[in-house]
């Protein structure tokens, strides 16, 4: 059966410039700002976007290791984006927000700065992916359930999901969550 059309958000701020690779701040009306640390590919963007999430105690940098240093440069030369957030702390014990709770200020953020790079770049709306280690791999399932009207896929490193979202959190229950899940032995919880 033929999936649905992604659908992508229409932003609801004054978008950062995505012209290049680096930080932006990230504005979503009724949050507060949120840093994001953005790689772009040179020339013209057509490639995928991957958003990075990572676990308790990492930062930004994780990204490079998780994804992988030569998947890193290959996203990027295919005209990709990549992108990591900076946590809120006002999350708790965790970097995420829908680790230990059903608030979706992480994801929020996340939509608006995918709705940045619809209007300013030529992302490839079939090819929106999540990645997530640890804390980030159980934000990153969150991801693909809460998001499945865009994510294209989602890898979890020692992440899983604590508690399911319910159906209303689920906006195309039509299209199938594509997922690779890697887990670190009997001793994991999650």
């Amino acid at each position: 059966p033929l999936l649905p059309e992604p659908v992508v958000p229409t932003p609801m701020g004054t978008c950062p410039d995505l012209s290049a690779s680096g930080w932006v701040d990230v504005r979503v009306p009724g949050l507060p700002a949120r840093r994001a640390h953005v790689w772009r590919g040179e020339g013209p963007i057509h490639g995928p976007v991957v958003f990075y999430w990572y676990g308790t105690n990492s930062n930004t940098d994780e990204a490079f290791w998780g994804i992988g240093p030569d998947n890193f440069l290959d996203i990027l030369d295919e005209g990709g984006l990549i992108i990591a957030f900076e946590h809120d702390p006002g999350a708790g014990d965790f970097p995420w927000h829908l680790v230990m709770s059903e608030d979706d200020d992480d994801l929020r953020v996340a939509d608006e700065l995918l709705g940045c790079a619809e209007q300013q770049l030529d992302v490839d709306d079939e090819r929106i992916h999540a990645m997530g280690f640890s804390a980030g791999g159980l934000h990153a399932t969150q991801m693909a359930f809460r998001r499945s009207q865009y994510i294209a896929s989602v890898v979890s490193y020692s992440g899983g999901m604590l508690f399911p979202p319910g159906p209303e959190d689920v906006p195309a229950p039509d299209n199938p969550v594509h997922m690779l899940a890697f887990h670190g032995g009997s001793g994991d919880e999650v």
